[in-house]
């Protein structure tokens, strides 16, 4: 969860500890700190909230430190409550240390280095590992080997970044489940070298990454580095260029970073089209091929995932299972890690995750690997643990997602999801139908975009004075509507829950009354009359609906008088989901604004979930 960045340069790392922190704010903005070594040793400034505050802490402390080695953080609270006693970084003896992960044996360790003279300044884990090391290190050497041994001692995982007071030009970094990449800076007269939970951090200064496996450890100075594979040899430095994408540079004008992403999501559909499907053909491509290959011979899928990344999963079931007739079994990763899989026939597992380094989910992939024929991850971060982790990997190319609640991701793994089933089907007409609907898509979406004034002025009026709501669909729909429910309780704190429209009989109807509002979908399918009958049973019982309905659908007068309706145009029927989903993110977007909560930063979430 939390974010890390850490630098040796040749020039003062104040400003880019702090800006690369703002970069990382999504993975945790609960509270930040940054130590800074200089000549009067190490200067250590914490601030609850987010990273610009830093700057203003003791008069501008931050800026005004010149040192050119410096570790920074950015938490999501696990162990201790949210205040600066427990904001990062930690500081035990001569080791100063930040930490991404959770430390499962912590207890049991603090205990024994308090008999040891030890005495805790905070309630984290994560002090306990800085005072482990300071009383096993009492140089660099020995330092260095006491973290590459780490992971036999501490139970649990660890992205973390080190700095001893006798070495100020030196930092240690070192993961166990918890990313972390070096960046080769060479920007004009900054040179040296950086590390941080993620690309989007170092962005600014580099484009050249070397991302650390398992129980790898790397030292870092402005001039080398030192790096080291997991059973702690020696081992070549090799970095590769990652650019920066056109989405990395800001809001560019929009009040939301989720604003912003939501209205990129038309453009991002066609650049993921435009790799891989030439027109109405599949290029030959060095994704699509092998993916489709691995599907025809699967027996069995396994799709597993968490959140959003889950909702996904749903939608690619009933789409396999239609036009591929390959059973799916769809299952949240947390749960699916912790219990026995049966395990016939050939089976192809694929997760799905925006991250690549959800905790749960890449256990669930470590765990599928033992079985599996192969494994396929769906990520738009290329340099991910479960990319790397994979045997196939299908890139999302969404660009950088900021907004804590995913959007263009989500868009994507649809896409690409419907896209593999296009060139794995060898129905040629299911295929062409396919294909010819997503190369539509786009503009589709576009125009459900616009609807954006109407949904404020009819949508918004009905949720935004509710506590809970409920959200109704049936077939691809359904899982559509799970999303817009949890893209509401994400950001307006609405208890709002999703369900089949079928079930209401057994059970949801008994919450109805007149202060329960109900969001229900009405496509112009075969289904439509089975959809109003439904409504009609909840509106006889009190309850006040917005309807989102397809243009065409012949509704009951009285609906109109008597209900919140708003008229959607259609277009496309297959792959109908690309755009179901726009008014939903919209609708939880304008009315988590009307409440006036921060959109980009709900509380107690974050972007990347990579604790258990």
């Amino acid at each position: 969860m939390c974010g890390i960045v850490g630098a040796a340069l040749n020039t003062p790392v104040a400003g880019v500890l702090v800006a690369g922190l703002k970069r990382l704010e999504y993975r945790g903005y609960d509270s930040a700190g940054a130590a800074i070594m200089g000549g009067a040793g190490v200067t250590i400034v914490k601030t609850i909230g987010t990273p610009e505050k830093l700057n203003d802490v003791r008069g501008n402390a931050v800026d005004k430190l010149d040192g050119k080695t410096g570790i920074g953080h950015t938490r999501w609270a696990t162990h201790g409550k949210v205040s600066e006693r427990n904001a990062h970084p930690h500081r035990q003896g001569k080791i100063t240390l930040v930490h991404n992960g959770v430390v499962e044996n912590y207890d049991s360790l603090k205990t024994n280095l308090i008999k040891n003279g030890y005495e805790f300044a905070s309630d984290t884990d994560s002090e306990v590992i800085a005072a482990y090391l300071d009383s096993h290190a009492s140089d660099l050497d020995t330092l260095l080997n006491v973290v590459k041994r780490l992971s036999a001692v501490l139970t649990g995982t660890f992205g973390i970044v080190v700095m001893h007071d006798d070495y100020p030009n030196t930092i240690i970094v070192a993961r166990s489940g918890s990313p972390l990449l070096i960046g080769d800076v060479n920007d004009g007269e900054r040179r040296g070298f950086m590390v941080a939970s993620d690309v989007h951090a170092l962005h600014p200064y580099t484009e050249k990454f070397m991302a650390l496996q398992e129980g790898e450890v790397a030292v870092l100075t402005p001039s080398d580095v030192a790096y080291y594979d997991s059973k702690g040899n020696v081992s070549d430095v090799l970095f590769k260029t990652i650019p920066r994408q056109d989405d990395d540079e800001g809001l560019k004008g929009y009040d939301t970073y989720m604003q912003k992403e939501i209205s990129e999501q038309p453009a991002v559909i066609r650049r993921l089209l435009s790799e891989h499907f030439d027109n109405n053909e599949i290029r030959d491509s060095s994704v699509l091929y092998p993916v489709s290959d691995a599907l025809r011979k699967a027996d069995l899928l396994h799709i597993v995932a968490c959140g959003t990344s889950y909702h996904a999963g749903l939608i690619a079931k009933i789409h396999i299972e239609k036009h591929l007739n390959i059973p799916v079994f769809v299952d949240i990763a947390s749960e699916y890690r912790h219990r026995d899989i049966p395990v016939k026939g050939k089976i192809g597992f694929i997760c799905i995750s925006q991250s690549g380094e959800t905790a749960d989910t890449l256990a669930a992939l470590r765990k599928a690997k033992d079985y599996a024929d192969f494994t396929l991850t769906l990520c738009n971060v290329s340099t991910s643990s479960m990319v790397g982790e994979s045997d196939l990997h299908f890139p999302l190319l969404a660009g950088v997602e900021i907004g804590v609640a995913s959007t263009k991701a989500f868009t994507s793994q649809l896409c690409a999801l419907l896209m593999m089933v296009a060139a794995s089907t060898d129905d040629a007409a299911v295929r062409e139908r396919l294909m010819q609907e997503l190369n539509h898509a786009p503009s589709f979406m576009e125009t459900m975009l616009m609807q954006k004034g109407l949904i404020r002025q009819i949508a918004t009026p009905v949720l935004k004075e509710s506590r809970q709501c409920i959200y109704l669909g049936r077939g691809l729909l359904l899982p559509i509507m799970m999303e817009g429910a949890l893209k509401l309780t994400e950001l307006a704190y609405i208890q709002a829950q999703a369900y089949p429209s079928g079930e209401l009989k057994h059970g949801p109807l008994a919450l109805i009354d007149k202060d329960m509002p109900v969001v229900a979908f009405i496509p112009n399918d075969e289904n439509a009359p089975l959809n109003i009958a439904n409504v009609e049973e909840v509106f006889a019982r009190g309850g006040k609906f917005l309807l989102l309905v397809d243009e065409g659908v012949a509704l009951p007068a009285h609906f109109h008088d008597e209900m919140s309706v708003i008229m959607l145009p259609t277009g496309l029927t297959v792959a109908r989901s690309l755009t179901d989903v726009l008014p939903l993110q919209i609708l939880s977007y304008l009315v988590t604004e009307a409440l006036g909560y921060n959109i980009d930063k709900p509380r107690s979430l974050a972007k990347s979930v990579t604790v258990q």
